[in-house]
């Protein structure tokens, strides 16, 4: 279940981005704005963003 999109251009340099995306991975590749500067992401959707990892690991490992 692994999805692939893909915008702009297939020339070295000129403007693009694409985005793999399934059950248990995101990744994004922008470069879109200007030569030389992009942004990439990769993400594993069964871990999000804003779970305290730090207190799970605390309250199950060293707890008194």
């Amino acid at each position: 279940d692994v999805s692939v999109a893909w915008m702009g251009s297939t020339t070295p340099g000129e403007s693009m981005y694409y985005r793999i995306q399934g059950s248990g991975v995101l990744v994004e590749f922008d470069h879109t704005s200007s030569v030389g500067h992009i942004h990439a992401v990769l993400r594993d959707p069964a871990n999000e963003y804003g779970r305290d990892w730090l207190a799970e690991h605390l309250g199950s490992f060293h707890a008194h």
